[in-house]
């Protein structure tokens, strides 16, 4: 009947010859199944996500709006209805390659990493900067607190800029100067108040003021190698080596309460509180410590995880564990405190290789092959 149907183009990315199934849902997205090309979904007639399965055959939504994908060889996948409420930035936007660190810039943004060129991320653009090669592959960036910029690569050369700002014309950073320091660190990590910044590297250590840093102060030599480090809920600078420590007086005194993990590596270490602690040992067992007394935190999940811990993050009592292809949220972690069981659910979303996850306020980025992924916490 004339009036009744409207011819609409929609620009497809893909070779229409290859759609199997074409589904539009109950929010008005469209979902695209094409065979070899994978799943797409649009929106006014713009993709805003791309999945690459390959065989994908059919499409159905379900009763929580969730979306079914059959595959001739794969079987079946899921797709959940909340994916669509995040943002993802793919490599294209990072000159082909992926996310490999992250790091906050209060007020501007955040920073971001594909080891070559920096990028600040703020209010929806990118703004890029070019780093020195000497510097390269960067996988350290962090930011003092009077705008100096320190970039470098594990236990190589640093470098700082200095007063930066951007150019919204060109989508540039620029800054005022920049100098390589022969400084090398595997890690920069604030204390409690914020303002004193340690760096190590594999048996070296300094300090220095975070509101005003120098870089002309050489290194504290210890006599063992540091897997890690990190300041306790307490401030007390600790050092995981062959055995536990606490650096006071420029001399290292064994730590006797964390003489469990004398000869493991304490991968992460976060502050859930004042007076409470998280580890990740060996990526393999999580351990709240409160009070004095350890809560395996592990043996707490209703659903383990099967893979390697390699990031945590924690906000508002919700604790963030990524693994290399998946992250997965843990509400009221301190629960296990109580001998209580603690609820682990997975984002449902797959990563190549997650290299870096960042809490800023209610939202979480997570740096990884396939770019940055940004999700807000409702």
């Amino acid at each position: 009947v004339k009036g009744e149907y409207q011819l609409e183009k929609i620009q497809y990315p893909g070779d229409v010859s290859k759609i199997k199934t074409i589904l539009e849902d109950s929010d008005g997205y469209l979902w695209i199944a094409a065979y070899d090309e994978g799943v797409y979904c649009l929106k006014n007639n713009v993709v805003v996500r791309h999945f690459s399965i390959k065989n994908a055959l059919g499409l159905l939504q379900d009763h929580e709006k969730n979306i079914w994908i059959s595959t001739q060889t794969d079987g079946i996948y899921e797709i959940n209805h909340d994916l669509l409420r995040q943002n993802h930035f793919d490599r294209t936007y990072f000159n082909s390659y992926g996310v490999n660190k992250l790091c906050d810039a209060p007020g501007m943004g955040i920073w971001c990493t594909n080891t070559k060129t920096v990028f600040l991320f703020g209010n929806g653009i990118f703004y890029s900067l070019e780093v020195p090669k000497v510097i390269q592959p960067v996988n350290i960036v962090y930011l003092f607190n009077n705008q100096t910029l320190l970039l470098g690569s594990i236990s190589q050369l640093l470098c700082t800029f200095e007063n930066l700002s951007v150019n919204k014309s060109s989508k540039r950073i620029v800054y005022e100067s920049y100098k390589i320091h022969p400084i090398f660190t595997k890690k920069v990590i604030n204390n409690r108040s914020g303002n004193i910044v340690a760096m190590f590297d594999q048996n070296k250590i300094k300090f220095v003021n975070r509101l005003n840093p120098s870089f002309s102060v050489d290194y504290t030599q210890i006599s063992e190698r540091i897997n890690n480090a990190y300041f306790n809920a307490n401030n007390d600078f600790v050092i995981n080596s062959k055995r536990n420590y606490l650096y006071k007086n420029e001399k290292l005194e064994p730590y006797p309460i964390l003489s469990r993990f004398d000869g493991a590596i304490i991968l992460n270490h976060l502050l859930l509180n004042d007076t409470t602690e998280l580890f990740n040992i060996d990526g393999d067992s999580l351990y709240v410590l409160n009070n004095n007394t350890f809560y395996n935190l592990t043996n707490a999940f209703e659903t383990p995880i099967d893979k390697q811990i390699n990031k945590m993050a924690f906000v508002d009592n919700t604790l963030y564990l990524a693994t290399l292809g998946e992250v997965y949220v843990c509400n009221n972690p301190l629960n296990a405190i109580k001998g209580a069981a603690v609820n682990l659910e997975p984002l449902k979303i797959s990563f190549n290789n997650i290299n870096d996850i960042l809490i800023v306020r209610d939202t979480l980025y997570i740096g990884s092959d396939d770019g940055l992924t940004i999700i807000a916490k409702t």
